[in-house]
């Protein structure tokens, strides 16, 4: 019996943190408020990076704008990712003259800006935490 509440209490975690996530993401599409987002996430501390792997690619993605670390959403599933630098205009550019680095990916037959990083190297290290072995 202990099990099955156990069970039960973690998918009810499971739930609330997916709400959190779609509710900042609702906001931030509707509205881009990248500061109440922040706010708002940062209620969930040590649960964020949690919360954004139980909730969806969808939901997630827009947050990066806010903590451009944050992982996948469960059902991400990207193809070819890459970084692209990007000059002061957001032009591609040379890395050597590169501002800032997107990091893109496939999905279907789009190309998405999963992530954006002022260092090659963070965004280097973002693609390989999200990558699965």
């Amino acid at each position: 019996m202990t099990d099955q509440v156990e069970s039960v209490k973690e998918e009810e975690n499971k739930g609330f943190l997916r709400g959190g996530i779609f509710a900042v993401a609702e906001m931030m599409r509707g509205h881009g408020d990248t500061v109440i987002g922040k706010d708002v996430l940062d209620t969930l501390g040590g649960e964020l990076h949690e919360a954004c792997r139980v909730s969806s690619e969808y939901d997630v993605r827009p947050l990066r704008q806010i903590f451009s670390d944050l992982p996948f959403g469960e059902d991400a599933e990207y193809d070819n990712l890459r970084i692209i630098p990007l000059d002061i205009d957001r032009k591609e550019c040379d890395e050597n003259d590169a501002f800032e680095f997107e990091v893109r990916g496939d999905y279907a037959s789009e190309t998405f800006v999963v992530s954006c990083f002022d260092e090659h190297e963070t965004a280097e290290q973002f693609i390989r935490d999200n990558t699965p072995d």
